[in-house]
């Protein structure tokens, strides 16, 4: 689910845009399945097609993606980022996927939830080491900067960070029940050497649901149930199940 992002109609993505899924893989009995492909779900009429004309040059160890709208690019990040120095993503110009080398990156921890900073032109992960690492997207040849942080990231989050206009920050909501949400504040001066600001919000009004006991129980993750809806100028959060769909403000 990490992998799955939106298409704008502007990008070709149909009237009602489309549901772009990167990469994927499903283990079975006896094999392991998957298309390196991306494909994409056209909401007006219903259709998948094939979206890239040809496989993704990676073809393992992916759990986040993130779109930038600045280059039309919708980068892949690895699991584990120093297992390559290769960034790997699809060029929304002529759907290919390439790549792109980075600065050398040191092992930190794992990678489960990134996002884009378009203001900063950066990529920012959110590491399981309790970190924030930045890639320069106009200087792709420095490595990975871990930037400065006060206060304390979610544990193990694997929900996609969002950017909230109306403020200019980023939120996320973990999902296993109550009214908070963490969020990060960029710094006003020099994004790679001044501190960003993470801290939590609570929101009124009735009890955002959880997600249903079975899916918490069998550790199933969904890392798009939270998302910013630009038409409303709200987050929203399915929690799935029976429950209704939770519109908040932060």
């Amino acid at each position: 689910y990490g992998n799955v992002l939106p298409m704008w109609g502007r990008n070709g993505g149909g009237s009602r845009g489309s549901s772009l899924i990167l990469h994927s893989a499903a283990a079975g009995y006896t094999s392991n399945y998957g298309s390196g492909h991306a494909h994409r779900f056209d909401l007006s009429t219903g259709l998948w097609t094939r979206q890239s004309t040809n496989p993704a040059i990676g073809n393992s160890g992916f759990r986040t993606a993130c779109y930038d709208a600045v280059m039309n690019r919708y980068y892949m990040i690895r699991f584990e980022l120093h297992e390559s120095a290769n960034l790997d993503y699809l060029d929304g110009a002529d759907w290919t996927w390439k790549s792109v080398r980075i600065g050398t990156p040191t092992a930190d921890g794992d990678n489960k939830s990134a996002f884009i900073d378009d203001v900063r032109s950066l990529l920012i992960l959110q590491t399981s080491t309790g970190r924030l690492r930045a890639i320069d997207l106009n200087n792709f040849a420095a490595p990975p900067v871990t930037l400065r942080t006060v206060g304390t990231l979610p544990a193990d989050n694997q929900s996609q960070w969002h950017l909230y206009p109306a403020d200019g920050c980023w939120y996320t909501y973990a999902g296993n029940g109550g009214n908070t949400i963490h969020k990060i504040r960029p710094p006003a001066g020099n994004p790679l050497t001044d501190v960003w600001t993470i801290s939590t919000v609570q929101i009124g009004g009735p009890t955002l649901p959880s997600q249903p006991a079975d899916a918490i129980q069998s550790g199933a993750v969904h890392n798009t149930r939270f998302f910013y809806a630009r038409p409303l100028g709200c987050f929203a959060w399915i929690a799935g199940g029976s429950n209704k769909v939770a519109i908040l403000r932060p």
